[in-house]
């Protein structure tokens, strides 16, 4: 695109805007150069443009910074959460062991009490 187009709808922007271009000139020429006013308006527009993909990446790191800190809280929730699927499946594993041990006791107790001597005796 050739400068003047570019300059041309950057000022039909800033006139629709109502924003006055001698002062956005003045403004930036003062932010970013700290100096008198720029020797052209392509500079002004080049330090705009700088300003803003100065922006867009300093925008992009904060982005960056804020996902990874989400990536730090969920592998913690996951840690968290394997850990107390290993604590549940311990329980469980117990509680199994503890079921299968009575159910043996149960069965061997079983043919006990069927047998005739326990029949005629009941309170052995």
């Amino acid at each position: 695109m050739p400068k003047t187009k570019i300059l041309s709808t950057l000022r039909a922007a800033l006139v629709e805007a109502h924003v006055d271009v001698d002062g956005l000139v003045e403004r930036l020429a003062s932010i970013y150069r700290d100096e008198n006013l720029p020797k052209s308006s392509e500079q002004v527009i080049a330090l705009g443009f700088l300003a803003c993909a100065r922006a867009l990446r300093e925008a992009s790191l904060m982005q960056e910074l804020a996902i990874r800190e989400e990536i730090q809280d969920l592998e913690r929730l996951i840690t968290e959460v394997l850990t107390e699927i290993r604590r549940t499946e311990e329980v469980v594993r117990e509680q199994l062991e503890l079921l299968s041990r009575v159910q043996r006791r149960r069965e061997r107790a079983l043919p006990d009490d069927l047998s005739p001597s326990r029949a005629s005796n009941p309170e052995a």
